[in-house]
């Protein structure tokens, strides 16, 4: 019988590369694992935000309209706004914006401030155990689950236009960010909206003076995504890149595309100002809590993001 012949040579391996690789095989798990409860972690609080009481909302509401309603000639409408309309509304911390549509109603012939006037001395008569504050532009009424705020609407053959200082604005393009935040959401296999909301309950434990409104959250995000391409990306990683990449984008202005204000953001003043420096110090800041514990495979610092709510 022939001898025969094979390409097969062992080579011995050494005992420290052997460790090794079962070392990375155990990382790589271990990363699994901590992915897997973070994320857990977060669709549990999403769990909690989204029990909120819609119900609640209208009955306040609908009180609302009643006081009013009863007082003048014709009728007015609401028609929910900011975070509700845009379904990133998250209970006790974003205000439930209703637009008082006045069309057909005495009222539609007043001025804005004639009729933030006319609100407020109604309200505060006819509800008077509720809190109820007027500002240049709106009649907030303040409960235990929520502010309300109510801005006085006319509707015209175009759309939209609400108290503008003491004059109606030209017509606003109500539909034209959310329609965009509605698109990119799609886009990203609806994991934005999700995000938001957890990026918002995140701010809500910041100092008061370095609270960010929802809509400048909102714009924020669609800034920062609008060129993500990961088509199914991890909720984890969206919170994470946002206060990675929010704290630059901060420091300047943000335009307003629905034409209610010049800017998103023009609560923090010009570009670069002490209050966008003290925001960012606090966004900054929370993407290193948030990069510690990615690195370190910490989950109690998710956890402490979120302690506020309790």
């Amino acid at each position: 019988m022939g001898g025969s012949s094979s390409s097969f040579r062992y080579e011995p391996v050494e005992k420290k590369t052997i460790i090794q690789k079962i070392q990375e095989a155990d990382g790589k798990t271990d990363q699994s694992n901590y992915e897997l409860e973070i994320n857990n972690l977060l669709t549990s609080f999403l769990g909690q935000f989204n029990n909120r009481d819609t119900e609640l909302i209208q009955q306040h509401i609908t009180t609302i309209l009643n006081a009013l309603n009863d007082q003048i000639e014709g009728n007015i409408l609401t028609k929910f706004g900011g975070s509700v309309n845009r379904h990133t509304h998250l209970n006790g911390i974003s205000d439930v914006d209703a637009l008082v549509i006045l069309n057909n109603s005495e009222l539609a012939n007043r001025s804005p401030q004639e009729v933030i006037d006319y609100f407020y001395d109604v309200l505060t008569t006819r509800l008077p155990k509720t809190d109820i504050e007027k500002s240049g532009k709106t009649v907030t009424l303040h409960y235990a689950d929520g502010d309300i705020q109510l801005i006085p609407a006319l509707r015209s053959k175009t759309g939209i236009k609400i108290p503008d200082n003491n004059s109606w604005s030209t017509v606003i393009k109500a539909e034209a960010f959310r329609d965009r935040l509605s698109a990119l959401n799609s886009a990203l296999n609806n994991r934005l909206v999700p995000a938001i909301k957890l990026i918002k309950g995140i701010i809500a434990g910041f100092p008061e003076r370095s609270q960010l409104k929802g809509y400048h959250v909102e714009s924020l995000a669609v800034e920062i995504f609008s060129k993500h391409t990961e088509a199914e990306p991890i909720l984890k990683d969206l919170v994470s890149s946002f206060f990675q990449k929010s704290a630059q984008l901060i420091q300047k202005p943000i335009k307003d595309v629905t034409g209610q204000s010049l800017f998103v953001d023009e609560y923090l003043g010009k570009k670069e100002s002490f209050e966008r420096f003290m925001a960012a110090d606090n966004l900054e800041r929370t993407y290193r809590q948030i990069e510690l514990a990615d690195t370190g495979r910490i989950k109690s610092i998710w956890s402490e993001l979120f302690s506020h709510m309790e």
